[in-house]
């Protein structure tokens, strides 16, 4: 588990820019400075610290935003504090160059909508060749990332809600193009003689909001949005939620009997199912979630965005150009970059490529199916703050048999009816 230090000065944690505690660099020369928050820097951190330096030819300053697990309450306080410094800096026009952050597990922006909105980061739009550098990048996924006809964030990794089974238990499951995500789950359950829900544990209910192609949080229209299709995942989730289950992901599938699994792609499981399944005999084929729209519903996993009124833009363009690169993934024990937990797919589509099959071997039927998936992702988002609000105010009210999904559904509107406005 990550641990913050019991006791933590904001100067040696954060540097000039975050606590005005004066001075430049120790060498005198100008840096770039970059905040990652820890779960980025699983991914990218080795890069920026070691590589990127020699890339730019200048110095590189890395400040790790800890995300403060197992952390005590007087901890947990002191880093907020120093949060709340750096996102006003941020939304007064100062902080870092550049910010590498994650919606899984936010540690700086639980609202990375809100803050495109106030303008607290440069727009890419006019840089979007330069960054891309001839590759092929998702277009609904970088979608996610502009707000009012402009591009302020760079999703960096996606992920998505998908199953896993062999082969041939899928055979002759032919699910509508337009299936709802419970509709389709509970499908699934039944055409394989599921004997309850445990094939489902592993979807966490507190991505509630990453499944259907429309958000809970819709800013667009200023409004919650909870239509059918929203209000029974909540229903599914909130069924998995009250088992309780406990065990490891070898009681589910495939030693544990389940005729499915389900998760987010980007969770290691996936790779353990897998290959445990082939060492059975079995042929691993995987099926994305679908989101009632004939299409996927892609989650953004890692991001990254310049601050507004940089005097270092222009490297930091080359720097955030850098990181859809293979090469700025970590490297595994063999020194091979590789996709992690938190980054199962990538924006541009030949790094995708070249971390699957170093992850899964070139030959791999498994590469070649999350490739299909990602294919079909035709709108994603940044789901963590609407996940987590469907979950406070639908699943686990329904989980605990403190409320129904109407009310739910009615609370949850309340509460976020002036949020839009603020």
């Amino acid at each position: 588990m990550r641990r913050i230090a019991a006791v933590l000065l904001l100067c040696a944690l954060l540097p000039l820019w975050a606590a005005g505690c004066g001075g430049q660099p120790s060498s005198g020369e100008q840096a770039l400075s970059v905040l990652i928050d820890s779960e980025a820097d699983s991914s990218f951190g080795p890069f920026l610290r070691n590589e990127l330096p020699a890339l730019l030819d200048m110095p590189v300053e890395v400040t790790v935003l800890p995300v403060g697990d197992g952390a005590s309450q007087a901890e947990m306080e002191e880093l907020e504090a120093q949060r709340t410094r750096v996102r006003t800096q941020l939304m007064s026009g100062g902080g870092p160059d550049l910010l590498v952050l994650s919606n899984q597990v936010p540690t700086l922006l639980d609202d990375p909508v809100k803050t495109m909105d106030a303008g607290a980061f440069l727009d890419l739009a006019p840089h979007m060749e330069q960054l891309s550098g001839g590759l092929s990048l998702h277009p609904a996924v970088l979608a996610a990332g502009q707000w009012d006809g402009a591009q302020y964030l760079l999703p960096l990794t996606f992920t998505l809600p998908a199953v896993l089974a062999d082969a041939g238990a899928l055979a002759g499951f032919a699910p509508a193009q337009d299936d709802a995500p419970a509709a389709f789950l509970r499908a699934l359950l039944a055409h394989t003689g599921a004997e309850d829900l445990t094939p489902l544990v592993y979807l966490q209910s507190g991505y509630g909001d990453c499944f259907t192609a429309a958000p809970v949080l819709d800013y667009a229209a200023g409004r919650v949005h909870l239509n059918e299709d929203q209000l029974a995942l909540a229903e599914l989730l909130a069924q998995v939620n009250a088992m309780g289950f406990t065990g490891s992901i070898n009681a589910i599938f495939p030693e544990g009997g389940a005729p499915f699994a389900a998760a987010f792609l980007g969770e290691n499981m996936f790779r353990q199912w897998a290959e445990a399944l082939v060492q059975a005999g079995g042929r691993p084929a995987l099926l994305p979630v679908p989101n009632g729209e004939g299409g996927v519903t892609g989650a953004v996993a890692l991001y990254a965005g310049i601050r507004a009124n940089s005097p270092l833009a222009d490297r930091a363009l080359q720097a955030l150009g850098a990181l859809l690169q293979p090469e700025a993934f970590q490297r595994n024990a063999a020194g091979q970059q590789v996709l992690n937990a938190g980054a199962s797919l990538a924006l541009a589509r030949e790094t995708t490529e070249t971390l699957l099959a170093k992850t899964f071997g070139a030959d791999s039927p498994l590469a070649a199916q999350y490739l299909d998936a990602a294919a079909r992702v035709d709108t994603a988002r940044f789901c963590y703050l609407g996940s987590r609000a469907l979950y406070r105010y639908v699943v686990y009210p329904l989980a605990t048999g403190q409320a129904t999904a109407a009310r739910g559904a009615e609370d949850l509107a309340a509460a976020y009816h002036y949020y839009f406005s603020e």
